[in-house]
């Protein structure tokens, strides 16, 4: 009794998934049948509706010309995107400009610390630690010379 019923079951839901399946490939079907054919079988009866209340911007396709100076970004460098949504590249061989530097401990161990202006924090980094995507490779008297995201990264020591 208990396998008649198992096999009913199967049954059912073979015959769901089989509908189930049909039913979405005619959507598709359609869909793409009225995005080919732009037919409007669901057009709007009302009075027409004009979009003339909002102007149209007047837009230069034109390149610039060659005596106008347009900023170029370097593609292959990497750049940061601040909480607010502003993106902030990266100049080759610097960190980027929302981490400041803010002190260099010469001892042991060394440590550099190191504002985040976008997270407010403040970062005390030395080899042993790691943070924010910043290590320290090595540490000389009059520099550091340290890793940020696979890029290294040279910082003089000014004795004051």
């Amino acid at each position: 009794m208990e396998a008649a019923s198992s096999a009913a079951t199967v049954r059912l839901v073979g015959r769901l998934s089989m509908f189930f399946t049909a039913a979405c490939f005619l959507f598709l079907v359609l869909t793409l049948f009225f995005q080919t054919h732009n037919t409007a079988v669901f057009k709007h009866k009302g009075p027409a509706k004009t979009a003339s209340a909002l102007p149209v911007p007047a837009l230069n396709l034109n390149p610039a010309h060659p005596s106008v100076s347009v900023p170029v970004r370097d593609v292959f460098s990497p750049a940061s995107i601040s909480p607010t949504g502003v993106v902030e590249t990266t100049v080759s061989g610097q960190l980027p400009a929302h981490l400041k530097i803010v002190g260099l401990l010469i001892s042991r161990p060394s440590q550099l610390i190191i504002e985040d202006a976008f997270a407010h924090q403040t970062y005390f980094i030395d080899k042993a630690h790691p943070q924010a995507g910043i290590s320290i490779k090595s540490v000389y008297p009059d520099r550091f010379i340290i890793n940020y995201e696979g890029q290294e990264i040279t910082i003089p020591v000014k004795r004051d």
